[in-house]
């Protein structure tokens, strides 16, 4: 079944514990608290063009992705551990992607993933995520554009209005009792491996049974209780979060990670880890 997932062209270029990454801002984050820095990435089939350059001030700061030539693209954000080359984590996860145990490891221990959006014709993805000093990449999933970040200075928080939130965990999700159908909302990872939250559209009445039995069947072709609407972040390493916006209709919706899994090699929504919810 073909829902959401993320191709193996990534980086191929060259309750309680889940509200600790709900992203609000204490009264002792408000008394510090900087601004929020903007970065609009123009998106093309083979270009990524950052409105900053190749620099930005550490703190909260909110990437626009914009399709500049009325494709779709996906907008990835990531940070590779020292020792480990951007042709290294190319090959790894190009091995990930077809079952490779050994190479899932080496991504999921050796980069940093910081999550990301879409971006489609018309339509520009917006996700906000807070970066400490550092090199990063910024990464096109569906092309080969590739550019760099280096963010500097000490970093202050800003607050971000945002409402709801995803939160993964082992093979799970849990979420806020309301989930709005258009917004930000936070979504954060609290496993001990990357995830991402892919957001389908079904129609209202599909069944838990129904689900099940598209995943357990691996189907070559969509059910006919998916629709076409839906939205979902970036990549997120473990206990890292982004504040994803997004403008869906309201309905009911399948949040799914396709991840692939450091034990298996399976995608994580074969091994269970999707949910059906409503947004609205």
């Amino acid at each position: 079944m073909k829902i959401g997932k993320r191709s193996a062209a990534v980086i191929a270029a060259a309750g309680t514990t889940a509200a600790m990454l709900t992203g609000a801002a204490t009264a002792a984050d408000a008394a510090t608290a900087g601004h929020v820095h903007h970065v609009t990435a123009r998106m093309t089939k083979s270009s990524i063009r950052l409105s900053v350059g190749h620099t930005v001030h550490a703190g909260t700061i909110q990437f626009k992705a914009v399709s500049a030539d009325g494709k779709g693209h996906v907008l990835q954000l990531f940070r590779l551990h020292k020792g480990y080359s951007l042709q290294q984590a190319g090959s790894d996860i190009n091995k990930a992607f077809k079952g490779d145990i050994a190479a899932i490891n080496r991504v999921d221990h050796k980069i940093s993933f910081r999550g990301g959006s879409p971006a489609k014709a018309g339509k520009p993805g917006i996700v906000t995520m807070d970066l400490n000093k550092g090199r990063y990449y910024v990464l096109d999933q569906n092309g080969g554009g590739l550019s760099w970040l280096i963010v500097r200075g000490t970093a202050n928080r800003a607050p971000v209005a945002h409402k709801g939130w995803i939160t993964a965990t082992s093979y799970n999700f849990v979420t806020s009792k309301v989930l709005p159908n258009s917004g930000t909302m936070t979504v954060g990872n609290i496993s001990d491996q990357p995830h991402f939250v892919a957001i389908q559209r079904v129609k209202n009445g599909t069944t838990h049974r129904q689900v099940a039995r598209a995943f357990k069947h691996h189907l070559a072709r969509n059910p006919s209780w998916l629709l076409h609407a839906g939205t979902d972040s970036g990549v997120i390493s473990p206990y890292h979060h982004e504040l994803m916006s997004y403008n869906l209709p309201a309905g009911e919706y399948l949040v799914a990670c396709w991840w692939p899994d450091d034990e298996t090699g399976m995608p994580h929504a074969f091994m269970g880890m999707w949910r059906l919810v409503h947004l609205g």
